[in-house]
């Protein structure tokens, strides 16, 4: 079976966000799977047409209920769940991992197989889906062709490229890279299948995604550990690594798909990332940025090794944190530039001797400061069975030992020292790309009335309030006339400007105001059609009058921030001179700025 089955909870994070972000005026989706019974193969097509990858070989879909299942899932070893040294005991107390979150069973293999909610097997190109995942909470917002949508990307990954060999990976930082690559391409189907859903840019979700996920990964991803008890239970170590491939992959993925679309994420089957490094800082990928090779310890004799390996980036950030707090831990890590470890144990006293380098020397200051901060508190808080800890820096080369006396400790240190080769020299994998930096969410600041004028500098929009009217600004901008002859309303859509989402636009209105009006679809007459010139930019019009009464209404849909969005204007009137004064707001309505409002951060980042 793939690596590759996504848990409901680990896209969850980034799911709320772009639900969140759609709030207003989403699309509505097709009820649970109907769509996956009854159309399987147009749901193929449209999934791989999104992709920008041609189907190769069709892919099938299997419904299971909850125990058979899980049946399925704990038949084989799943190749993201094999054992490396990372999974080890020895590494989880060497490390401090296990003494940190004391009483933790919950190992790597059960928090992925308590999430599973669909996988896609590539024996038989057959995606495995729980039947009841379609149940998900009032408040939930992961529907279920999402998740679906994800693992029919790895069915095209497995169609189109070279899938990296994770079960040959035993080095855990280049396993969690390289799945990294494929869980975040995944994410990137699974985004354009909701966007495409929403009527929404690509560009736009990935951009509300990545702020989600640095939002939530300040607070150590608390949305996803909420949502999944056997996940908040597990120590770190597991939990980081499981969480890392699906939100640290569309981190990557997505920066490059807005660096340079499908074509640059292709690019990266030719030249997988090596290190969580690159994962987590996409422009040392794109700069050819490896690990700078690190020879494993040898022990001292009579020592017998229990496990050797490299922690990278993320799991030294992971170590980190429980004793330098989450921004600490970050910045400490992020000048990592190789590592290599080795445990082992004579009788029952175990020793760690870890070899690490660093971009540079304030990088190695900066971490020769945390992890003398760890040993401290590694002492404090996990009892003196924990060993004593001794750092020593030389340049950009930062020795650390624990368990070993003191007196013995110095020659392993200036050893240890001695094991980074110099840095290799840079090769860019995918030539000069140059990224596009995430554009921060603006600020919202409120609609207000100002004397006889309405000011919204979020939409950077000014409108005159006419004579007689009263305004509103607690939810868009509502205008009313005081005897209630006629209405004017301002909202944003953020669906993509197109032909068949302005007419369901006007469709949707039409049906909204025939049912205020306590009057049947059919007794509304279309009387006008066609594009209106405004100040603020050309719209589509169309205005009905309601058979056998004087009401009116007209819907304005103004294009803006370059067809992501609109303001769409809702008008009703019943005399001609209320009419009037409403024409007299479109007329005199203008921009507040010459250049973009703040509403395209958010529409067109």
């Amino acid at each position: 079976m793939s690596g590759s089955r996504i848990s409901s909870a680990l896209a969850g994070v980034a799911v709320c966000a772009l639900v969140a972000g759609c709030a207003r005026g989403p699309a509505e989706s097709p009820d649970g799977f109907r769509l996956l019974e009854a159309e399987p193969e147009r749901l193929l097509q449209r999934i791989a047409w999104l992709r920008q990858l041609p189907q190769l070989r069709s892919t099938r879909f299997v419904l299971h209920d909850p125990d058979e299942f899980r049946e399925l899932i704990e038949s084989e070893p799943d190749e993201a769940e094999l054992e490396t040294s990372a999974d080890h005991p020895a590494f989880q107390h060497a490390f401090g991992f296990a003494g940190s979150h004391r009483g933790a069973s919950e190992s790597l293999a059960s928090v992925r197989r308590d999430e599973i909610v669909a996988f896609f097997d590539e024996r038989t190109f057959t995606v495995h889906v729980r039947e009841d995942a379609e149940r998900t909470d009032d408040d939930a917002s992961l529907r279920p062709l999402w998740v679906v949508a994800h693992e029919v990307g790895h069915s095209l990954q497995h169609q189109h490229f070279p899938i990296p060999d994770i079960a040959r990976l035993t080095n855990e930082d280049e396993r969690l890279a390289a799945l990294a690559m494929l869980e975040g391409d995944a994410m990137l189907v699974m985004l354009a299948y909701a966007a495409d859903e929403q009527h929404a840019p690509l560009t736009r979700v990935i951009a509300r995604v990545e702020r989600a996920i640095l939002a939530d990964e300040a607070g150590q991803y608390p949305t996803v550990s909420h949502s999944s008890d056997v996940l908040a239970r597990a120590p770190a170590s597991v939990r980081e690594r499981l969480v890392f491939p699906y939100l640290g992959g569309a981190l990557l993925m997505g920066s490059l798909y807005r660096a340079g679309g499908y074509p640059l994420v292709n690019g990266v089957y030719r030249s997988p990332p090596r290190t969580t490094e690159q994962v987590m800082h996409p422009e040392k990928y794109l700069s050819g940025e490896l690990a700078t090779q690190v020879g494993t310890p040898r022990l001292p004799a009579a020592y017998t090794t229990l496990a050797s390996g490299q922690l990278g980036e993320l799991q030294v950030k992971t170590l980190l944190r429980a004793c330098n707090g989450l921004e600490g831990a970050r910045v400490a890590a992020s000048g990592w530039g190789g590592d290599a470890f080795t445990i082992g144990k004579r009788d029952e006293v175990g020793v760690l001797l870890w070899a690490t380098t660093w971009d540079a020397d304030a990088d190695a200051i900066e971490f020769e400061r945390a992890i003398g901060a760890t040993a401290h508190c590694w002492s404090r808080e996990f009892g003196p069975a924990a060993g004593a800890t001794q750092v020593l820096r030389h340049g950009p080369h930062v020795a650390v030992t624990r368990g070993l006396a003191a007196a013995h400790a110095p020659p392993v240190l200036a050893y240890l020292n001695t094991l980074p080769a110099p840095p290799t020299a840079l090769a860019p994998p995918l030539g000069r790309v140059a990224l596009r930096p995430p554009r921060p969410a603006p600020f919202r600041e409120a609609t207000r009335v100002m004397g006889t004028t309405v000011v919204a500098p979020y939409l950077s929009l000014m409108l005159p309030i006419p004579q007689g009217f009263t305004a509103d600004v607690r939810d868009g901008v509502f205008l009313k006339s005081g005897g209630g002859a006629g209405t004017l309303l301002l909202v944003v859509s953020e669906w993509l400007v197109r032909p068949d989402t302005s007419e369901r636009l006007f469709s949707e209105f039409l049906g909204s105001l025939s049912k205020a009006a306590e009057v049947d679809r059919s007794d509304m007459t279309p009387v006008a059609d066609g594009a209106l010139v405004t100040p603020l930019g050309t719209a589509q019009q169309r205005t009905w009058r309601v058979k056998g009464t004087p009401l009116h209404a007209r819907l304005v849909i103004v294009p803006v921030c370059r067809g992501t969005g609109a303001l769409v204007f809702a008008h009703t009137w019943s005399d001609p001179a209320t009419l009037g004064q409403i024409d007299w707001v479109m007329a005199n309505s203008r921009p507040l700025v010459h250049h973009s409002p703040p509403l395209c951060a958010d529409l067109d980042p």
